[in-house]
């Protein structure tokens, strides 16, 4: 009589048994029919009904919402000696726990429903990525959301990821793709649903974080044979790479003092490492083009060509730029109209133009937790990039037919004067793989540059004749000779020195230069 949707799966349940008495099942078809209304009884099973009811709650449904003033909310129980009784769970994880056991309900009435089982781990991760602890009645020894995912294999995981990139779940996402990298391989990792693969999707999704794992894993799995969107792998990897975890903002304002004025007050919040300024919003991008990443967008409300909309239109079609924080500036009183507008995008907000800039940089952090989103701090940029740097050096060793690492040469070139010692080693020895000028003339650079430290050096010399050895003489004569005074010089680095003679051995120069070397220190000899 009260008509809660909530109810069918339960009652379709009791049509269902076996055991139930026919005057128990007409009376569960006719509640079904006054919730539905009049001759519309349901013919759907329970366990399609009990998936429905679950993807109600992992969607948040209003109607299944706790009331926002309560800490916590019931989990309904049964027990024949016992009757009805209830367990206490914070409301913050209802949603995900009804999710599971709804889930659990479905599969015990139809065990082979994968969409299913990926739903449970859907639910599960997002449980666990809130924070929240496993509930009392799961009882001891309840394995965590990992475990059972990687037990669950490809297929399911695939399905958590294109379900979380379509809810917009980081962490999920994250998680479903740090299983998938430990349990499968190029096969499994490419695998089509529904005519889409979600790890490809993952790739352009506009999450930095979640890009960037979808293409390591992808990097790491070695593939053999071309894929979609392929070509876009070695440029994500060498993207991570450059993360250092440093702040960037856009600013677009055709008013320069104001414009300028804002800048300089960003800046000097300590914030942001630089704030890209312009007029224009097309030709401001333009100029931030070389950034590894972004981190703020303010747009002046009143800019033009092109005006706040058709700027709002490509931000939101740009991967890089559809999850990075927004603000308008308005200059009107009334914030209304403007919200009404950009209503729906969860990444803009919209203030005075009067506000300070503390303020506005308080909101990123703000805007990306209200998307399930964090800033990319140096720690995670550190990581990244190792991982990255790692990662083209396996595939450039291996020389793989698909994933083309010249296409992040000049990444690897930025590199190899990196401040962080493993990635600068890392980039060094991966450019020695490269059949390519530029590369071998950076390593050697490095290597006889006397302001780098003896032990940069030393394994810049050792990637020198690796490359040597591979691809030939590709230096410039002045290095060529540089590396020879090294070698011919009596006050050198003993193991620079040697270092240097392997390095230059390995370029097979005519024997004339050996002959003049050993010339030399016969004359040294002789004095």
């Amino acid at each position: 009589k009260i008509g809660y949707p909530a109810a069918l799966p339960y009652i379709r349940e009791v049509v269902e048994d076996e055991k139930a008495s026919p005057e128990l099942k007409a009376a569960a078809v006719s509640a079904m029919g006054r919730i539905l209304g009049a001759g519309n009884a349901s013919a759907v099973p329970a366990s399609i009904l009990f998936e429905r009811l679950a993807r109600d709650y992992y969607q948040h449904l209003p109607s299944l919402q706790v009331p926002e003033n309560q800490e916590k909310a019931n989990v309904w129980f049964w027990k024949d000696e016992g009757g009805l009784y209830f367990e206490p769970v914070p409301s913050g994880a209802f949603d995900e726990l009804m999710t599971m056991r709804c889930c659990e309900q479905s599969l015990r009435l139809d065990p082979a429903l994968g969409t299913t089982i990926s739903l449970w781990l859907s639910a599960f991760f997002r449980l666990e990525a809130e924070g929240f602890q496993q509930p009392e009645y799961f009882g001891t020894g309840h394995a965590d959301a990992d475990t059972y995912a990687l037990t669950a294999g490809p297929e399911y995981l695939h399905r958590v990821l294109a379900l979380a990139l379509e809810h917009r779940n980081r962490p999920v996402a994250l998680q479903a793709i740090r299983a998938l990298q430990r349990n499968s391989g190029q096969k499994s990792l490419l695998l089509e649903l529904e005519s889409q693969q979600p790890l490809i999707k993952a790739i352009n999704y506009p999450d930095r974080e979640v890009r960037f794992s979808a293409a390591l894993t992808l990097g790491k799995a070695d593939p053999q044979a071309n894929f979609q969107h392929s070509e876009m792998v070695i440029p994500i990897i060498a993207e991570a790479l450059l993360q250092k975890g440093q702040k960037y903002a856009i600013l677009v304002d055709e008013r320069q003092e104001r414009r300028n004025g804002l800048a300089a007050s960003l800046g000097a919040t300590g914030f942001f490492a630089e704030v890209i300024q312009g007029d224009n919003f097309a030709a401001t991008m333009e100029q931030a083009g070389g950034l590894p990443g972004f981190d703020l967008i303010i747009l002046s409300q009143t800019i033009q060509n092109p005006d706040l909309s058709a700027a709002m239109e490509t931000i939101r079609k740009n991967y890089h730029l559809a999850f990075t924080p927004t603000i308008v500036l308005s200059d009107s009183g009334d914030l209304a109209p403007v919200r009404k507008s950009l209503e729906g995008d969860s990444f803009v907000e919209v203030v005075l133009d009067t506000t300070p800039a503390e303020e506005l940089a308080a909101l990123v952090p703000a805007i990306l937790a209200r998307n399930q989103a964090q800033l990319f701090s140096s720690e995670l940029a550190d990581a990244y990039a190792q991982n990255a740097a790692d990662t083209l050096l396996h595939l450039a060793t291996v020389w793989n037919p698909v994933l083309d690492v010249m296409k992040a040469e000049p990444a690897l070139l930025t590199a190899i004067s990196d401040a962080r010692k493993p990635i600068q080693e890392t980039a060094t020895r991966t450019l020695a793989q490269l059949d390519s000028l530029a590369a071998q003339r950076a390593v050697a650079s490095l290597a006889l540059n006397e302001q780098v430290e003896i032990p940069v050096r030393l394994m810049a010399f050792r990637a020198l004749a690796t490359s040597a050895k591979m691809h030939g003489n590709l230096l410039l004569t002045e290095q060529v000779s540089a590396m020879y005074a090294i070698v011919n010089s009596l006050e050198a680095n003993v193991e620079l020195r040697n270092l240097a003679a392997e390095a230059y051995g390995s370029l097979n120069l005519p024997s004339v230069t050996i002959s003049q070397l050993i010339l030399n220190q016969a004359r040294s000899g002789s004095r």
